[in-house]
């Protein structure tokens, strides 16, 4: 039997919704809340942004765009959490990231890869969700 070919619109579609954990959408997504003044938003991402940039000087292969995702997503159902509608947000985000990751195996990522993305990205955000923080009041920087 002939493998079936990708569908040229469910192939786009993965890639966009991969894209989801693009740096484009993080530093999108930091210029609004810095625009707000939601300074802990601001500073969970870029610190979880600068340790998946620094780690990936020591772990070459990985999916990033699943790695940011993962800190994207946490960081804004966080952001959110005192709103009413938190546990509506928590599940799509979540079923959204699920998505992210059957794309990334649609569009044949090797599987290590995409599991050591989804660990990056849950590393780099535990750490920031705990010193980022901690590390901008050292600095002095605004809240």
């Amino acid at each position: 039997m002939e493998e079936l070919k990708k569908e040229p619109w469910l192939k786009e579609s993965a890639r966009d919704l991969l894209a989801l954990g693009s740096l484009a959408i993080g530093l999108a997504l930091v210029a609004r809340s810095t625009l707000g003044g939601y300074w802990n938003f601001v500073y969970w991402v870029l610190f979880s942004f600068i340790v998946l940039f620094g780690l990936s000087f020591i772990i070459k292969d990985y999916e990033r765009h699943l790695a940011r995702g993962i800190t994207l997503l946490f960081f804004t159902i966080l952001f959110y959490k005192a709103d009413s509608d938190i546990t509506f947000l928590a599940i799509f985000l979540s079923i959204l990231f699920i998505v992210m990751i059957a794309s990334a195996f649609y569009l044949k990522k090797d599987t290590r890869t995409i599991v050591r993305g989804i660990f990056m990205g849950v590393f780099a955000t535990a750490l920031s969700y705990y010193i980022s923080l901690p590390l901008a009041r050292l600095l002095g920087l605004p809240f």
